[in-house]
């Protein structure tokens, strides 16, 4: 009777782990009944189903129900496998050098510089990226569309297998009809000690002329790969989000 309770409350109640797997996971951890019960594959096609959504996440052509076939038909390892960006947090790159200062008589400072790098994606393939000295308990409450101050750029996102494109980067304080270029990014997802898919290496930025699309490299040295950490208050936008839409 115990477990046929359990199965109902998850069945019909309205809870956190309807869209996020790590409150599901701590659920599956409470008794050996609850992991039973998270490892229904009904559970996991309807995560599978919300997140992987074209033409984002997948895309135009794909299917997330003639993917799964890759992974055994299992949709939890579909889950568990398959790249995909989280929209529940902000990817950090943290970059640090050293600079020489003006020389003082016989002494010559040098600066250690640290800058960061922000990167947000949302579900509807806004994608936000900030190159800030500001560190992320200043920013990543902040980081959201309303946001402006330097740095900061908006652009489109997509996924096509572990390569994340992101392009049409520019600064939304700049009136349309002077943006003169626009910025192009890409990055390929890598798994950690951590984690699946935590990790975001930068490939490539480069410039676009607006006009002429004309494409431009941009040195990106010095450059650190981007880790993802969670944003508790991001879950709780999207899902007030897609209550809205």
């Amino acid at each position: 009777m115990h477990l046929l309770e359990m199965e109902l409350e998850l069945e019909y109640t309205e809870r956190e782990w309807k869209s996020d797997v790590e409150a599901l996971e701590r659920f599956a951890r409470t008794c050996r009944a609850a992991r039973v019960l998270t490892l229904d594959s009904g559970i996991w096609r309807a995560l599978c189903l919300r997140t992987y959504v074209p033409p984002q996440q997948i895309g135009p052509e794909e299917d997330a129900l003639q993917l799964v076939k890759q992974h055994g038909n299992d949709w939890r390892r579909f889950y568990i496998e398959h790249p995909r960006c989280r929209l529940d947090g902000v990817y950090i790159s943290v970059v640090t050098y050293l600079r020489r200062g003006e020389t003082v008589s016989v002494y010559a400072p040098t600066h250690l510089i640290t800058f960061y790098r922000y990167l947000r994606f949302y579900h509807h393939g806004l994608a936000i990226s900030l190159l800030t000295t500001d560190p992320p308990g200043q920013v990543v409450r902040r980081l959201n569309p309303t946001l402006r101050m330097s740095g900061l750029s908006f652009g489109r996102w997509r996924l096509r297998g572990d390569l994340v494109e992101v392009w049409g980067l520019e600064d939304p304080s700049v009136p349309e009809e002077r943006r003169k270029y626009s910025l192009r990014m890409n990055c390929r997802f890598k798994s950690t000690a951590r984690g699946r898919m935590n990790k975001l290496e930068m490939l490539s930025l480069a410039t676009e002329n607006r006009r002429t699309l004309e494409v431009e490299d941009v040195p990106i040295r010095p450059s650190k790969p981007f880790f993802f950490s969670k944003v508790a208050s991001y879950a709780l936008e999207d899902r007030v989000e897609q209550a809205v839409v």
